[in-house]
């Protein structure tokens, strides 16, 4: 039994010392003559527990209309998590989290607060039964509270909603509603397999052959478009390139949804591609580190890979070999990330692709974006086999951008344009699947036929409690917006001055159940410079947080800090550009000096950033080597730069799926975010 259950009535009638005996068999496998002086803690918390219980229960007026609701203590999970207690209603989930200590350092009331919200995420999010109950009973509800049972703590606290002092206690009492029997709350709380709701934890499963529909919930958004693609696999018509778009906000499930449709379809040639660099380069370690091999492993892969500009370049740049991209095999293509699918001039500038300044030239005056390259190749494999391809573009809302990135939408309509127009000796229709009427009156004109299908819109938060209100809240911080202070925001972030004690308040879920890590900006760093194993000397990048050196993460340990959770040692960091689309359970941000608040306003550092000045300095080249670029090639730097800067917070402060806490060094930056955070 993962817990230990006493209906109210049954509560107010155990003793002490069988309550004590109870927990403790339950949690330790020990008899409390067995304690020692390190258990002495938790069993007086018990104590405490029970005593204030049995207080408050035998003052509550309507005692009788609760008395066979079942309370279950110690609720153990499969990570080593215990909770507290939770009430179970045949509707309804209380989760409770005591506390009776009188510790009212900020840092110490924030790890309660932040605790309280793992348990709630943990339950909502990672347990089957329950992420299910909530998606087909509309009636049935999770709730949390926060429950002090030392009345000195009654001034000492914010005053939210979920957290109650002593006989405020009463405020959980008259939301209990119709008891579970036992069954019932042996359903709810089964938890016999853990969701790992990380976009590499499920990737994870598919490599491993686990099968997800065993384990994750089969979502609409899913069905519906397993439903429009199995109508495609079955039509017998020939020499049709089927489009599906399905779109949906941060956290709204995207990538998740492209894992099960790669599932459902890996035997019939699927293959997935994303164009997030970081998720491609950890799949890569996940197949070669978990050595495996086979239709998993060539099933999931790069969308940089799918093509080769330089044989592009040499035929239509000067006609001297054939176009040889790689023709697709795979019957059904799912990109994900679609909207980061790359630009003209991230074609061009991209180091990956070697190109001459004459090919740069080349692809930006011709508009040659990833999005061409690949419809091409997938088109070019239908004219040469006439069998009909799919390809599944999932695309996201564009929130992290750097210089131009996530603008790949455009591009993807400008590349079916373009394959319209391709003078075949045989056509090759083009069916268009889109999410909204909006997306059809501009999709419609671009193939032959255009379809909406609602279905094919996530609208569904899935990545965590505060996803869509957080991100609201980062957008108007950093453009610089009165933001509005949604009650979740003040759980979303939490500011700190001190870096030791930012550390203390993240001690209660540093556990091993939560990924907790470092995520700061890499152009805002020390550095020093070590000889390498080659003998050549390279740069490491680190922070000093501490009197202690976090060292920047490499792109090869990508696994090793989100997967294998090395993160949590917070020992190293991740830069903006090794978190981009990954997420931590809490982030710990390191603000820096890279934009600062001085008199109401964003200031912004002047110095020299060398990923903008080798960027800049290419386009001004081609600039002047090719003055007909002169209209595509105009920029800013500046305000390249400001923009940039503007991002890479966008990005460090959205990494977490649970909680940000936010480590400021400038004294007139953290009153302005603590202060917007106090309301």
């Amino acid at each position: 039994m993962r817990y230990v259950k006493y209906s109210v009535v049954e509560l107010l009638q155990v003793t002490e010392k069988e309550f004590l005996t109870t927990l403790f068999w339950h949690t330790e496998r020990k008899t409390l003559s067995e304690r020692s002086l390190d258990d002495e803690d938790k069993i007086n918390s018990w104590r405490d527990c029970l005593y204030f219980f049995k207080r408050v229960l035998s003052e509550y007026p309507l005692l009788t209309n609760i008395a066979q609701v079942p309370i279950c203590f110690e609720y153990n999970i499969f990570d080593g998590t215990w909770i507290d207690a939770l009430i179970v209603c045949h509707n309804k989930l209380i989760i409770l989290e005591f506390k009776s200590g009188n510790d009212c350092r900020y840092e110490t009331l924030i790890s309660h607060r932040s605790q309280l919200l793992g348990y709630y995420n943990k339950i909502t999010r990672c347990n089957r039964v329950i992420w299910e109950e909530l998606k087909k009973n509309p009636q049935f509800t999770v709730e949390k509270y926060l429950v002090y049972t030392n009345p000195a703590m009654s001034e000492k606290l914010e005053r939210l909603e979920y957290i109650k002092v002593t006989d405020e206690f009463i405020d959980v009492l008259a939301v209990i509603t119709a008891a579970a029997d036992d069954d019932r709350v042996a359903q709810l709380l089964e938890f016999v397999v853990e969701l790992d709701i990380t976009t590499t934890g499920v990737m994870r499963d598919i490599l491993n052959q686990k099968i997800l529909s065993e384990m994750y919930v089969q979502d609409d958004n899913v069905m519906a478009c397993a439903r429009i693609v199995d109508d495609i696999q079955t039509q017998i018509a020939e020499r049709n390139l089927n489009l599906i778009f399905i779109k949906g906000a941060p956290g709204a499930g995207k990538t998740g949804t492209a894992f099960s449709l790669l599932e459902k379809y890996l035997s019939d040639g699927a293959k997935y591609v994303t164009g997030n660099g970081n998720l491609s380069a950890i799949f890569s370690q996940m197949i070669r580190e978990d050595h495996i091999v086979g239709t998993e492993a060539a099933a999931v892969g790069s969308l940089h890979n799918l093509y080769d500009v330089q044989k592009f370049c040499a035929k239509y740049q000067n006609g001297s070999s054939k176009e040889n991209l790689a023709l697709s095999k795979n019957r059904l293509l799912i990109i994900d990330e679609a909207q980061r699918v790359w630009n003209p001039l991230q074609i061009a500038l991209a180091k990956k692709n070697h190109l001459n300044d004459e090919q740069k030239a080349f692809i930006i005056e011709k508009e040659v974006s990833e999005a061409m390259l690949v419809l091409r190749a997938v088109c070019g494999a239908v004219h040469k086999d006439n069998l009909s391809r799919t390809i599944v573009f999932l695309l996201g809302s564009g929130q992290e951008i750097y210089l131009g990135e996530e603008d790949g939408e455009k591009y993807i309509k400008k590349a079916i344009a373009h394959l319209k127009g391709l003078p075949l000796s045989k056509e090759i229709h083009i069916n268009i699947y889109v999410p909204t009427e909006e997306m059809q009156k501009e999709y419609a004109p671009l193939g032959h036929s255009c379809y909406v299908e609602p279905g094919l819109l996530l609208n569904k938060n899935k990545r965590n409690i505060n996803s869509e209100t957080a991100i609201e809240f980062v957008n108007a911080i950093v453009e610089n917006k009165l933001p509005k202070l949604d009650a979740s925001v003040k759980d979303a972030f939490y500011v700190f001055n001190d870096y030791l004690a930012l550390l203390s308040a993240v001690t209660e879920v540093n556990t091993g159940a939560f990924s907790v890590g470092i995520v700061a900006n890499g152009f805002d760093t020390l550095v020093r410079w070590e000889k390498n194993q080659y003998g050549r000397n390279c740069p490491i990048s680190y922070l000093k947080l501490a009197g202690q050196e976090i060292l920047n993460i490499s792109n090869d340990q990508l696994k090793a800090f989100y997967l294998d959770k090395l993160c949590n040692n917070l020992s190293t960091f991740a830069s903006q550009f090794n978190c981009q689309g990954l997420e931590l359970d809490y982030a710990i941000v390191v603000w820096g000096r890279k934009m600062l608040r001085r008199d109401n306003k964003w200031i912004f550092s002047n110095e020299k950033v060398n990923a903008i000045d080798n960027y800049c300095n290419q386009l001004k080249v081609l600039k002047t080597k090719y003055p007909q670029l002169e209209s595509v090639l105009k920029f800013n730097q500046e305000q390249i730069q400001e923009t940039f800067i503007r991002n890479c917070y966008r990005v460090l402060l959205t990494r977490a799926r649970i909680a940000t806490y936010i480590y400021v060094e400038d004294q007139e930056t953290s009153d302005y975010l603590q202060n917007i955070l106090l309301g």
